[in-house]
């Protein structure tokens, strides 16, 4: 089991001792959901609780229900959930009116355009709002323009980057709030877990062609297994893609070795990856690739493009891992060699675990998320009021970045428009 998460450092311990906020997130949810903010939120909160913080988390679901809901109050967080809204402006009002009953000391609006509106006047009361930039794609793009760097009103107090290359990008960008780097903590054991035989090569992710290339990794195991009838390929995760993955599985001349298992528990996920010995990441770019650094905890062996965002900072090649060119023989070619080698596998994986103890461990992660909430709570302490939701919200033109996570409500004039255009088409 993780011992990870009840070990705070000494020295933070006394920083911040005697320091307790009420803090409130904001997340999206379905059921059974195992993207990586939701992942974050169900290590992070907990483990700031357990720290005597009063944690808080408006959940805003698709579906029957909110798994984290179940999960998270389990472990102390509070939590009200919703079934989401079909417009921006009724889920701002939800988040606002919740948020003047719980008058927390830091808002977190994670990546929820609607808490991002509220966040406005939140931050008007004296509140501290803090954002996550988790990526480089047009979504973030469309935060940084209305949040980062647009009007001022609408500005968030600080910014969590989840890798130092989105921190020098935004820095490159002169974006004029505070901003720190904290990755997604991750859960560790004292020994890594990990096996080289048999040899269980595997990708976890969003089964995405954009970004996570997942045609590329289905013809990579296809062309490992080709040259070893000795490995075992398997793909956990879910997206638009997983279709198009199970049926590859299931066709492949190799499927005895190739087996698509889609979306599973997250405890179980965890025991399935300790039994594994190589991990493919092969997008075109990353935020904290959460999946790679839970695997890489556990001594997995990472195969991985040398992409922009965290990926350098955490793969060192030959180190603890190995990088490779987006080409399904230059991928064969790396599980070739580790294959032919268990002494430089061994290696390989203990390297990983360090890697990760030492540097992107859940207590530190959350010592650092911490600090920087202290650092804000104490720049805007002498602001500080109580917070009203305001009687009428009025939002800004929606940007184009972020159309499909802003639904605006429809006017008269807007609804009769949908209507003669959805008649002539």
């Amino acid at each position: 089991m993780p011992d990870d998460t009840h070990r705070g450092t000494e020295e933070h311990n006394t920083l911040c001792r005697g320091v307790n906020l009420k803090v409130l997130f904001v997340a999206y949810d379905r059921p059974h959901y195992s993207g990586g903010p939701i992942v974050n939120l169900h290590r992070l909160l907990p483990e700031l609780v357990r720290r005597g913080h009063e944690v808080s988390l408006l959940l805003l679901y698709a579906g029957s229900h909110s798994s984290a809901k179940i999960f998270l109050e389990s472990h102390g967080v509070c939590c009200v959930a919703i079934r989401e809204p079909t417009c921006t402006e009724t889920s701002t009002r939800w988040i606002l009116d919740h948020a003047e009953q719980l008058q927390p000391d830091i808002f977190v609006p994670n990546v929820s355009i609607p808490a991002h509106f509220a966040a406005r006047w939140i931050k008007e009361a004296g509140i501290p709002t803090v954002g996550v930039i988790r990526s480089i794609d047009p979504f973030y793009a469309g935060i940084e323009e209305e949040f980062l760097r647009g009007d001022e009103q609408w500005r968030l107090s600080g910014i969590v980057c989840v890798s130092p290359f989105i921190e020098s990008e935004l820095q490159l960008r002169s974006v004029p709030i505070p901003m720190t780097v904290i990755p997604s903590g991750v859960p560790v054991t004292e020994k890594p877990a990990a096996r080289w035989e048999p040899l269980r090569v595997i990708y976890v992710g969003r089964m995405e062609e954009i970004q996570k290339r997942i045609s590329l990794v289905l013809a990579s195991m296809e062309e490992i297994l080709l040259r070893r009838p000795d490995v075992i390929c398997e793909l956990y995760g879910d997206g638009s893609q997983a279709s198009f993955a199970r049926t590859f599985a299931q066709q492949s001349k190799f499927n005895a070795r190739m087996e698509f298992l889609g979306t599973v528990p997250e405890n179980e996920l965890t025991d399935r990856i300790g039994q594994t010995s190589i991990v493919l990441l092969l997008s075109d770019y990353e935020g904290t690739p959460g999946a790679l650094m839970d695997a890489m905890s556990q001594g997995v062996v990472p195969i991985c493009r040398d992409i922009p965002g965290f990926v350098p900072h955490l793969v060192e090649a030959n180190r603890n891992g190995v990088l490779v060119e987006a080409d399904p023989n230059a991928v064969a070619d790396a599980v070739d060699r580790l294959a032919d080698s268990p002494e430089l596998w061994q290696q390989l994986s203990r390297a990983a675990h360090r890697t990760i103890v030492k540097r992107f461990s859940l207590a530190h992660c959350a010592d650092r998320w911490e600090e920087f909430a202290k650092e804000l709570v104490e720049a805007t302490g002498s602001m500080r009021k109580p917070f009203v939701s305001p009687a009428k919200i009025i939002l800004p033109p929606p940007n184009p970045n972020l159309k499909a996570f802003d639904r605006r409500r429809m006017n008269l004039v807007r609804r009769l428009r949908h209507l003669i255009a959805s008649r002539i088409g």
